[in-house]
């Protein structure tokens, strides 16, 4: 018995799946895990953009940062981002902007 069923394509990932996901230690600024993502800049304290390898199809696929602490959303004060760049803030519960050692987002949607 042969696997009839081929593996999924760089290119076409399924439906539902992550797009684009990243494990990374602002504190250290150290990318721990990566998934089509071709650079982070650290901006500001508490503020990082992920970069994606290959864009996604709209700037408002349902994204996600999870954090050690410290509550964390996109940075609206600059810019959501965009097909090709996820913002990210941290704030601790006073309202300050904190570094997190434990980043992970998640982007899904479709790619471009």
């Amino acid at each position: 018995m042969s696997n009839t069923i081929a593996p999924a394509v760089v290119n076409h990932v399924m439906s539902g799946s992550a797009k684009a996901h990243l494990s990374y230690d602002q504190s250290n600024n150290t990318v721990d895990l990566s998934f089509n993502t071709s650079s982070v800049a650290d901006n500001a304290t508490g503020k990082f953009t992920q970069t994606y390898a290959n864009a996604l199809a709209s700037a408002d696929n349902p994204t996600l940062l999870f954090s050690g602490a410290s509550r964390q959303f996109y940075d609206s004060s600059t810019s959501r981002g965009s097909t090709t760049t996820g913002v990210f803030r941290n704030q601790n519960s006073g309202g300050s902007n904190v570094d997190d050692q434990l980043n992970s987002t998640i982007a899904h949607g479709d790619l471009a």
